[in-house]
């Protein structure tokens, strides 16, 4: 005999729309269901795809539990039989209903006995049948656009999460949206009930940018190219302007001038030359200079050969710095008004500190008049 204690069984079943009426015939010992006032109660799933053998499992494995007529290791389960009448598998809730069981024995070397129907019983039982389906989930689109920037709520995206059981079951979503980067993404809903079973779905997210906003960008780049391409042609023609300067310059006051009957520019160079530049802007206002030696000399050797000097500027006069020198045109309080060649290379006319050409520090001024 065996020992299982009646009970309460769970048994999953699926059988959707049918009403049964199993017939079989019987042979052999019968008896009613007298053994107890209490009634055993079954529960099955619509999510089973053979009913009647759960059922007669369950049926004869609790028989055996209260009827010492009945001994499982005897009994063939797989060939034993059961008749249930009018039970509807596919309709939740709970039936009465009274199902007859017919025992077939285990195999013998015994063909007569072993074919023989062993026992068989009656009993009334109560099953309830309860619905076991996956979670549903409900979403409003299978794909969606939104605008990059935009902020995103998968969860915005849900209509309905419910479950057969009545309780909420828990919900998984899955997300690689990247709301800063136009491209096609997906969102994943699972639903999982608690006995784990499970439902997913997916919405293909576009992110796009508007097109009103790639107008905006279109038209912003091309007034950034339009400035920039303006900004090169003013570029272009300030050199070009200042080359033609340059050429008038360097034409104008070009080195080894022959000077009439006071003999010849002691320096060369022109305006790429910082001396000879100044020594020929002096010369344009009437000075003849002697050859003072490289720029940072001219002071000292000013005053060698008589010139005034000093720290005052004045109109005419030679600025000296610590490696350059410069005609001064204009004065104007602190600032002075230069020309000078060996700037960058070339000719430059410019306001500086009068104790500064910016770069290089004031030696002093040699006054030519």
């Amino acid at each position: 005999m065996i020992s299982l204690k009646a009970g309460r069984l769970i048994l999953p079943i699926l059988l959707i729309g049918t009403v049964l009426k199993v017939s079989i015939s019987t042979t052999g010992v019968s008896a009613d269901d007298t053994l107890g006032s209490n009634v055993p109660v079954f529960e099955l799933s619509t999510s089973d795809s053979n009913p009647i053998t759960t059922l007669k499992n369950a049926v004869i494995m609790e028989r055996s539990a209260v009827d010492p007529n009945v001994d499982v290791n005897d009994v063939d389960i797989a060939r034993s039989t059961i008749d249930i009448d009018n039970f509807n598998f596919s309709k939740a809730g709970i039936q009465s209903v009274k199902v007859k069981v017919n025992l077939a024995r285990k195999a013998s070397e015994d063909t007569a006995y072993q074919d023989s129907i062993g026992y068989s019983f009656i009993e009334d039982a109560v099953i309830k049948v309860y619905v076991d389906s996956a979670p549903k989930i409900a979403l409003t689109s299978q794909s969606i656009t939104v605008n990059n920037g935009d902020p995103f709520n998968p969860e915005s995206f849900i209509i309905y999460v419910t479950d057969d059981s009545g309780n909420l079951p828990a919900l998984k979503i899955d997300s690689n949206v990247d709301m800063s980067a136009d491209g096609t993404y997906s969102v994943t809903y699972t639903a999982i009930d608690q006995i784990g079973n499970s439902a997913s779905k997916s919405i293909e997210v576009t992110v796009k940018t508007p097109q009103e906003v790639l107008d905006a960008i279109a038209e912003e780049e091309a007034r950034k190219q339009a400035e920039e391409e303006q900004r090169q042609k003013e570029e272009e023609e300030k050199r070009r302007q200042e080359e033609e300067e340059q050429a008038r310059l360097s034409a104008e006051y070009s080195g080894g001038v022959k000077l009439v009957g006071n003999g010849i520019d002691p320096y060369a160079g022109g305006t790429s030359n910082c001396t000879d530049t100044a020594w020929l802007l002096a010369y344009e206002a009437g000075h003849v200079l002697p050859n003072w030696g490289d720029a940072y000399a001219w002071l000292y050797n000013a005053q060698g050969t008589g010139y005034a000097t000093g720290y005052t500027p004045a109109v005419g006069s030679i600025a000296v710095y610590s490696n350059h020198v410069a005609y001064v045109a204009a004065v104007d309080g602190g600032m002075v008004y230069i020309k000078e060649g060996g700037y960058n290379g070339h000719y430059m006319e410019r306001w500086v500190s009068a104790t500064s050409e910016g770069t290089q520090s004031l030696q002093g001024y040699i006054y030519l008049n």
